[in-house]
């Protein structure tokens, strides 16, 4: 994230390093990125997860955009208004899958169960940072 208001995912590709692949522009600037792989294994233990681009925004706002892992080609924004304060993310093990502890006056909790995304408020006092 820049503070000019965008996301650029480049290359880290040995044969074209660096190179730009894709650019996203935001409402305002953002706080914090967190990239997940989530989605669901069936019983054969073949994965259906995609990769997602988390980006908390210092509005308060998050938001979470589909990312192909070969092309790096952003789509599919989904935003949610968190709270108040500028949204920090933090990848978080749960239940043996990866989830995104989202942190702005209120904490939320981005996962996958059941074949569908949630995003659930904590009942926890506020919180700074977690690990």
């Amino acid at each position: 994230g820049l503070a000019d208001e965008t996301v650029r995912i480049i290359s880290l590709d040995t044969s074209d390093c660096l190179s730009p692949l894709s650019t996203q522009a935001l409402p305002a600037r953002p706080e914090s990125l967190c990239i997940v792989e989530m989605g669901q294994q069936d019983d054969s233990g073949a994965s259906n997860s995609s990769m997602f681009l988390n980006i908390g925004l210092s509005i308060g706002v998050l938001l979470r955009t589909v990312m192909d892992s070969v092309t790096g080609e952003l789509s599919d924004t989904r935003t949610r208004y968190l709270g108040t304060r500028a949204v920090k993310l933090f990848r978080i093990p749960m239940h043996g899958a990866d989830a995104v502890l989202a942190i702005s006056s209120r904490t939320w909790l981005s996962y996958f169960y059941q074949s569908r995304f949630h995003l659930s408020p904590l009942s926890y006092d506020t919180l700074e940072y977690a690990c």
